[in-house]
């Protein structure tokens, strides 16, 4: 089976959900906070990698939803950093625990995707799921 599209899906929306990060990292380093630009740039790095060493088709057998998981925990980690990077005391004054609620999105893979594996996905006649 022609699996093309769902592996450029994987690399694609992975590095375009990354992009945000590289770019604040070039605006850090433009303001001259160098080392918190490096810091970003690393979480950009690490994404990356993830993307590349764990993507679902080098592991057929792990469930997706366990794969997005630590991509999706990468993004986070890169949105505290640069959002106490950016305003610095904002937590402490005008965090409301509910603000969390905006990350739920993120997960939507993780609950879409369930139990199903790679190989479950992209060999229908091994399927078991619609047996």
């Amino acid at each position: 089976m022609n699996d093309k599209g769902a592996r450029l899906g994987w690399l694609l929306g992975g590095t375009g959900s990354l992009l945000w990060i590289i770019i604040l990292a070039g605006v850090q380093a433009y303001r001259g906070q160098v080392l918190s630009a490096v810091i970003a740039a690393g979480f950009f790095v690490i994404g990356l990698l993830y993307l590349f060493i764990f993507a679902p088709w080098k592991h057929v057998q792990t469930q997706v939803r366990f794969l997005y998981l630590g991509f999706i925990f990468i993004v986070i980690g890169a949105a505290a950093y640069l959002f106490c990077i950016w305003y610095p005391g904002a937590i402490g004054e005008s965090f409301n625990i509910y603000q969390l609620f905006i990350l739920l999105p993120l997960f939507t893979p993780v609950f879409v995707f369930g139990k199903k594996k790679w190989s479950d996905l992209h060999n229908p006649g091994v399927n078991k799921a619609h047996e």
